[in-house]
């Protein structure tokens, strides 16, 4: 059974501040204008050709290897102080 991909399952849908709990504004950010509306207008638009599924289980595994790669703490002068 395949669900209905509407604007809200992109990753460019975005929640604008102005919205609250009883009135969620969103708006697309590949839109030149950003012109919000409210949520119900974004579920009934067909999505574009833009639309990147955020609904998909993908899951995207990158390998490191920890024997040559020494990891430093974020903080510089932490870092110099262990050296």
């Amino acid at each position: 059974m395949k669900t209905k991909k509407t604007c809200l399952d992109c990753l460019h849908c975005k929640v604008s501040a102005l919205s609250f709990e009883n009135c969620r504004i969103c708006f697309c950010e590949m839109t030149e204008k950003q012109k919000e509306h409210k949520e119900i207008f974004w579920y009934n638009k067909t999505p574009c050709e833009a639309f990147f599924d955020m609904t998909e289980n993908t899951l995207l595994v990158i390998r490191t290897s920890t024997t040559t790669n020494r990891r430093l703490p974020l903080l510089r002068s932490k870092a110099l102080e262990r050296q």
